[in-house]
Protein backbone atom coordinates (compact mmCIF):
# COMPACT_ATOMS: atom_id res chain seq x y z
CA UNK A 1 0.00 0.00 0.00
CA UNK A 2 1.33 3.06 -1.16
CA UNK A 3 0.29 5.45 1.53
CA UNK A 4 0.97 8.11 4.39
CA UNK A 5 -0.06 9.34 7.58
CA UNK A 6 -0.54 12.92 8.96
CA UNK A 7 -2.70 13.54 12.63
CA UNK A 8 -5.77 11.70 11.67
CA UNK A 9 -5.54 10.76 8.22
CA UNK A 10 -4.08 8.57 5.65
CA UNK A 11 -3.27 9.68 2.45
CA UNK A 12 -3.30 7.15 -0.61
CA UNK A 13 -2.91 7.02 -3.93
CA UNK A 14 -6.24 6.57 -6.40
CA UNK A 15 -5.59 2.81 -6.62
CA UNK A 16 -5.74 2.12 -2.90
CA UNK A 17 -8.71 3.98 -2.93
CA UNK A 18 -10.51 2.11 -5.34
CA UNK A 19 -10.34 -1.17 -3.05
CA UNK A 20 -13.06 0.26 -0.94
CA UNK A 21 -15.53 0.17 -3.74
CA UNK A 22 -16.76 -3.66 -5.61
CA UNK A 23 -17.17 -2.92 -7.98
CA UNK A 24 -14.06 0.08 -8.76
CA UNK A 25 -16.01 3.04 -10.19
CA UNK A 26 -14.40 3.44 -13.34
CA UNK A 27 -11.06 6.38 -13.80
CA UNK A 28 -13.75 9.07 -15.15
CA UNK A 29 -16.40 8.21 -12.23
CA UNK A 30 -13.34 8.51 -9.41
CA UNK A 31 -12.18 11.74 -10.93
CA UNK A 32 -16.13 13.00 -10.84
CA UNK A 33 -15.98 12.23 -7.71
CA UNK A 34 -13.36 14.13 -6.38
CA UNK A 35 -14.65 17.29 -8.40
CA UNK A 36 -17.45 16.97 -6.42
CA UNK A 37 -16.30 16.15 -2.85
CA UNK A 38 -17.18 12.66 -2.33
CA UNK A 39 -13.29 11.98 -2.18
CA UNK A 40 -11.28 13.95 -0.29
CA UNK A 41 -7.80 14.80 -2.25
CA UNK A 42 -4.57 15.74 -0.71
CA UNK A 43 -3.74 19.95 -0.71
CA UNK A 44 -0.44 20.36 -2.32
CA UNK A 45 0.37 16.61 -3.31
CA UNK A 46 -1.43 15.67 -6.75
CA UNK A 47 -2.23 12.22 -7.31
CA UNK A 48 -3.11 11.56 -3.30
CA UNK A 49 -6.31 11.52 -1.63
CA UNK A 50 -7.20 11.67 1.95
CA UNK A 51 -8.30 7.71 3.33
CA UNK A 52 -10.35 8.70 6.71
CA UNK A 53 -11.97 11.73 4.97
CA UNK A 54 -13.02 9.89 2.22
CA UNK A 55 -13.84 6.68 4.24
CA UNK A 56 -16.24 9.18 6.82
CA UNK A 57 -17.93 11.10 4.04
CA UNK A 58 -18.79 7.79 2.07
CA UNK A 59 -20.36 6.59 5.91
CA UNK A 60 -17.28 3.92 6.62
CA UNK A 61 -15.27 4.25 9.79
CA UNK A 62 -12.13 5.71 9.49
CA UNK A 63 -8.74 3.24 9.78
CA UNK A 64 -6.69 3.49 13.00
CA UNK A 65 -3.65 5.36 12.36
CA UNK A 66 -1.53 4.30 15.30
CA UNK A 67 -0.92 1.12 13.35
CA UNK A 68 0.78 2.75 10.58
CA UNK A 69 2.69 4.47 12.30
CA UNK A 70 4.39 2.42 14.57
CA UNK A 71 5.01 0.37 11.33
CA UNK A 72 6.44 3.32 10.03
CA UNK A 73 8.82 3.67 12.77
CA UNK A 74 10.34 0.61 12.42
CA UNK A 75 12.26 1.73 9.62
CA UNK A 76 16.04 3.01 9.28
CA UNK A 77 16.13 6.57 9.56
CA UNK A 78 19.00 6.46 6.04
CA UNK A 79 16.08 4.44 4.37
CA UNK A 80 13.46 6.77 5.39
CA UNK A 81 15.30 9.78 3.85
CA UNK A 82 15.69 7.51 0.68
CA UNK A 83 12.45 6.87 0.73
CA UNK A 84 11.45 10.51 0.39
CA UNK A 85 14.22 11.51 -1.86
CA UNK A 86 12.90 8.87 -4.03
CA UNK A 87 9.55 9.48 -4.26
CA UNK A 88 10.44 13.66 -4.45
CA UNK A 89 11.57 12.62 -7.97
CA UNK A 90 8.19 10.08 -8.85
CA UNK A 91 5.86 12.63 -7.61
CA UNK A 92 7.28 15.45 -9.98
CA UNK A 93 6.69 12.86 -13.10
CA UNK A 94 7.02 9.14 -12.77
CA UNK A 95 7.15 8.96 -16.65
CA UNK A 96 10.86 9.74 -15.68
CA UNK A 97 11.45 6.60 -13.80
CA UNK A 98 13.13 3.80 -15.93
CA UNK A 99 13.64 0.84 -13.32
CA UNK A 100 12.25 0.40 -9.70
CA UNK A 101 14.24 0.67 -6.45
CA UNK A 102 15.54 -1.90 -4.85
CA UNK A 103 14.43 -1.09 -1.23
CA UNK A 104 10.28 -0.63 -0.76
CA UNK A 105 8.90 2.66 -1.12
CA UNK A 106 7.41 3.96 2.04
CA UNK A 107 4.07 3.23 3.51
CA UNK A 108 3.74 6.56 5.03
CA UNK A 109 5.50 9.11 5.75
CA UNK A 110 5.36 11.83 8.73
CA UNK A 111 4.92 15.77 8.90
CA UNK A 112 7.99 16.52 8.63
CA UNK A 113 8.99 14.06 5.44
CA UNK A 114 6.04 15.28 3.76
CA UNK A 115 7.82 18.84 4.09
CA UNK A 116 10.99 17.62 3.10
CA UNK A 117 9.67 16.19 0.23
CA UNK A 118 7.44 19.26 -1.14
CA UNK A 119 11.15 20.98 -0.23
CA UNK A 120 13.14 18.65 -3.15
CA UNK A 121 9.84 18.55 -5.29
CA UNK A 122 10.28 22.36 -5.26
CA UNK A 123 13.59 22.23 -5.95
CA UNK A 124 14.12 19.70 -8.71
CA UNK A 125 11.20 21.36 -10.70
CA UNK A 126 12.78 24.72 -10.64
CA UNK A 127 15.78 22.89 -12.38
CA UNK A 128 13.86 20.54 -14.37
CA UNK A 129 11.59 24.28 -15.90
CA UNK A 130 15.13 24.98 -16.96
CA UNK A 131 15.36 21.75 -19.08
CA UNK A 132 13.67 22.16 -22.29
CA UNK A 133 14.16 18.60 -24.23
CA UNK A 134 12.52 15.79 -22.16
CA UNK A 135 15.32 12.88 -22.77
CA UNK A 136 17.32 15.50 -20.84
CA UNK A 137 14.75 15.66 -18.46
CA UNK A 138 13.94 12.47 -18.45
CA UNK A 139 17.89 11.61 -17.77
CA UNK A 140 18.08 14.14 -15.05
CA UNK A 141 15.83 12.21 -13.43
CA UNK A 142 17.01 8.85 -13.55
CA UNK A 143 20.40 9.87 -12.74
CA UNK A 144 18.57 11.14 -9.21
CA UNK A 145 16.71 7.89 -8.61
CA UNK A 146 20.36 6.17 -9.67
CA UNK A 147 21.98 8.28 -7.37
CA UNK A 148 19.25 7.55 -4.28
CA UNK A 149 19.43 4.01 -5.03
CA UNK A 150 23.22 3.49 -4.85
CA UNK A 151 23.40 5.48 -1.39
CA UNK A 152 20.63 3.50 -0.21
CA UNK A 153 22.73 0.18 -1.34
CA UNK A 154 25.67 1.71 0.13
CA UNK A 155 25.02 2.10 3.67
CA UNK A 156 22.19 -0.55 3.88
CA UNK A 157 24.64 -3.09 2.70
CA UNK A 158 22.73 -4.56 -0.16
Amino acid sequence: MKCFCLMDDIFVRREELLQMFDPAPSRATFFRWVGQGKVKQARDLDGWYLLNATRVHQGMKPIDVSQRVAERMASSLLLREGQVLYLSILSIDERFCYSHPTFALPSMLSPTEIEKMVNVMKHHCSVLEAIVDSTERATYCQGYLDAVEALVKSVDGS
